[in-house]
């Protein structure tokens, strides 16, 4: 069998397994509503991570030519009882369900973000982690419409922020110990399920795709910090040299809040920041005093790359 074929027919296992799964958690959510509980035997969101992802794995499966109209099917119909479920417990279900959401993302989001990629074994913590930010955007997506998610929102952005950051550092052991992240039609703003997506948006980051062709304004606010001050072109030649260098002799920094790359020579005291689309945003010699600039005035949204 080949390696795609073996892919497919471990896709189909895990669809075949997750529609049972889907079926038991309705029926297990529906008889035992009353011991319904936050982190109890009994989730009230047992069944939505299934009902938001089967479809992706279904669609994985069509892409490789395989008629899905039976698992399509027998989705609808444990879909239907979803439905009923909802509409039999109402709105004290949903009331459950944004009860998971706070407890997730005002205590265990906070802390999962804190040790994403520190805890071993890797293989297990790695998926672990990413699991929980699966669940909190698919109870975002349940419960909006029912309740002012405002607060809730703005701290999942607060935290992804930083999230989105240790990704970044640890892109290649996610794709390394969560290989089944990729591949399977994640939706696209599920980004924490595409790590080869992120591993490009790091190499942009960290790359050589700085070059002449950079568009460069700051020489008028920034020529003047250097002693004898270089001219336009050198200054402009420094710059990309700057932004281009991966050696020891310099920090690389991704900014969070700016998407932008950060290359400091502490000896020469010198900064260059390139923009993910390899254009210089700007090339400087930072003020030391009474802060330093790098170590103290923006060190709260940079994260270190080497």
């Amino acid at each position: 069998m080949t390696d795609d074929g073996k892919m497919s027919e471990e896709i189909k296992k895990r669809v075949t397994d997750g529609l049972i799964r889907y079926e038991e958690s309705l029926k297990e959510t529906d008889e035992h509503y009353g011991e319904l509980k936050i982190g109890g035997r009994y989730s009230p969101d047992a069944p939505l991570w299934l009902k938001l992802i089967l479809p992706c794995w279904i669609r994985a499966l069509e892409e490789r030519g395989i008629d899905c109209k039976e698992f399509r099917d027998e989705y609808a119909r444990v879909t239907r009882k979803l439905t009923a479920l909802e509409e039999k417990w109402g709105h004290d279900y949903r009331e459950k369900l944004l009860g998971v959401l706070q407890r997730d993302v005002n205590f265990l989001y906070p802390r999962r973000v804190c040790s994403f990629a520190d805890l071993e074994p890797f293989e297990l913590e790695i998926p672990h982690e990413i699991s929980l930010r699966n669940s909190i955007e698919t109870l975002l997506m349940e419960v909006e419409g029912y309740f002012d998610l405002a607060e809730i929102k703005t701290k999942v952005t607060i935290l992804d922020e930083v999230f989105r950051c240790k990704y970044l550092r640890e892109v290649e052991n996610v794709l390394k110990y969560f290989p089944e992240a990729e591949g399977l039609h994640y939706p696209d703003e599920f980004w924490w399920m595409h790590p080869l997506t992120m591993l490009r948006e790091k190499q942009a980051l960290a790359g050589e795709v700085y070059g002449d062709e950079s568009r460069f304004t700051h020489y008028t606010g920034h020529g003047h910090e250097w002693s004898p001050a270089p001219g336009r072109e050198e200054f402009q030649q420094k710059a990309i040299s700057l932004i281009n260098r991966r050696d020891p002799g310099v920090e690389l920094y991704y900014q969070t809040g700016y998407d932008t790359l950060i290359v400091y020579d502490r000896n020469a005291n010198e900064v260059a920041c390139g923009t993910k689309a390899g254009l210089i945003a700007t090339f400087f010699r930072p003020r030391n005093q009474p802060e330093h600039y790098v170590d103290d005035e923006i060190a709260g949204r940079l994260v270190r790359l080497n």
